[in-house]
Parts: C-alpha cells; sequence; structure tokens
C-alpha cells in the first residue's frame, strides 16, 4: 500500500479519535507529517541517486567490454593463432584487460594489458634475427609472468591455468624452435 495514503489515513483517524477542540493536535499532526514527507523525500533522493550511479556503472561496464573485445579483435583477428593462445585471450585476458579499463584512472594498467597481447602475439611469431631472438628470450619470461599474475587476480579456473600455462609455453617453445630452424 501507498505510505503517503496511509499516513494521511492515521491522520484523519486520529483527528476523528482525538480531537476535543484544542487545536494543538493539529499543530502536532501537522508536524509528524512534515517529518514524515522530509524522510520520504530523502529516500526517494537517495533512491534516485543510487540508480543514477548504477547506470553510470552500467554504461562504463559495457564501454569496458566493447573496448576490450575490439582490443582484441584488432590485435588478434588478422592471425591464426593457436586455439590455446585464442583461448587464453579471449576467455582469461580479457576479463583481465576488463577490470583494468575500469580501473584505468586510478591504476593505470590498461596499456600493461594491452602490450602482453602485443608481446604474446609478438612472440608466436618467427624471428630470423639474432636481436629478434635475443629479444624473443628477454621479453617471454615476463610474458608467462604477466599472463599467470593477471589470470591469478581474476580468478581464473586454477586447474586449468596450469595446464594451459603449459600448453602456452609449448606452443611458445615451438615458435622459438620454428624461428631457429629458418635460419639453418
Amino acid at each position: 500500500r501507498d505510505k503517503l495514503y496511509d499516513k494521511i489515513h492515521n491522520i484523519v483517524q486520529r483527528i476523528l479519535n482525538e480531537f476535543d477542540g484544542n487545536l494543538a493536535l493539529f499543530e502536532t499532526l501537522n508536524t509528524e507529517f512534515e517529518e514524515f514527507l522530509a524522510r520520504e523525500t530523502r529516500k526517494s533522493s537517495l533512491v534516485e541517486q543510487r540508480t543514477r550511479e548504477s547506470e553510470r556503472g552500467r554504461i562504463k561496464s559495457q564501454k569496458a567490454q566493447e573496448t576490450v573485445d575490439q582490443v582484441l579483435r584488432e590485435k588478434i583477428g588478422r592471425y591464426r593463432l593457436p586455439e590455446t593462445v585464442h583461448s587464453i585471450l579471449v576467455n582469461g585476458w580479457s576479463r583481465v584487460m576488463f577490470l583494468a579499463h575500469l580501473k584505468d584512472d586510478t591504476e593505470h594498467r590498461w596499456q600493461e594489458t594491452v602490450k602482453v597481447v602485443d608481446d604474446l602475439v609478438w612472440c608466436l611469431h618467427p624471428h630470423r634475427e639474432d636481436t629478434e631472438r635475443d629479444q624473443w628470450v628477454r621479453v617471454v619470461p615476463g610474458l608467462l609472468k604477466s599472463l599467470r599474475a593477471g589470470l591469478e587476480e581474476v580468478s581464473y579456473n586454477a586447474s586449468r591455468l596450469d595446464d594451459m600455462m603449459g600448453d602456452l609455453k609449448h606452443e611458445l617453445a615451438e615458435a622459438f624452435r620454428t624461428s631457429s630452424s629458418m635460419e639453418e
């Protein structure tokens, strides 16, 4: 039932039951009614504020997800990546990117998460030059560490994480071996 209706109904009942010619009852009931209206106005303002904040959060979340999806499409869409790598990026790392995008105002990690994608894709491609292979050797340990830390941070499936990281190491080793055999 409507609170305002109930309050007015109660006031009318009190007037009918309690009025004995003393006008002080009207002052008391008026004060109670004004307090009731003030409380209801505060409640209404709070609900309105929470609704606005919730909508802002929803829009920010939606925008973050769209940005993550777009970046991943651009970064990995043009390459044929091993299924393991594709799965890690799309099903796990995308969550890390999403959270980084949401927190970017305070933590500035968005660019780091994008760089992990770039580094991973770069490491999976053949590198013929010695300098590129030297860079590959320097990049991979930090890359694996960043991937694991990020995926653990978003509570990625722990048992699958170990298997996937093992598969990823295998894919990276294969890419390096392919690069080395191309040189011969």
